[in-house]
């Protein structure tokens, strides 16, 4: 399972590629969090990433399996997974960037 940094450039491109349907790649299904207690799978996740996270303050699994956390420096992220040729890939999405994309809900 790769874990790999979220930051909002990239996000464009990775929703973009998600939106839209591509005959040449496989269909990117968005999905859960890795099992495990939430607290130590965000810690895991948001450091993986790359993100500055001293601490991980509450780390909530939501509904659709991925995980809500917020950092001691404030900044809120979700966690969560997609399947890409076979490949699992952990992505720790900082909701601020998000908000900037105008992607709601994070």
């Amino acid at each position: 399972m790769r874990f790999i940094r979220f930051a909002w450039p990239i996000a464009l491109a990775s929703f973009s590629f998600l939106a839209e349907p591509h005959s040449a790649h496989a269909q990117v299904q968005m999905g859960r969090a890795p099992t495990g207690p939430p607290k130590q799978v965000a810690t895991a996740a948001i450091a993986d990433a790359g993100h500055p996270c001293s601490n991980v303050l509450d780390a909530i699994r939501l509904n659709d399996g991925t995980i809500r956390a917020v950092c001691s420096t404030g900044d809120a992220y979700r966690i969560f997974s997609f399947v890409n040729d076979g490949e699992t890939t952990v992505m720790a999405m900082n909701c601020s960037a998000a908000a900037k994309l105008g992607i709601s809900g994070c």
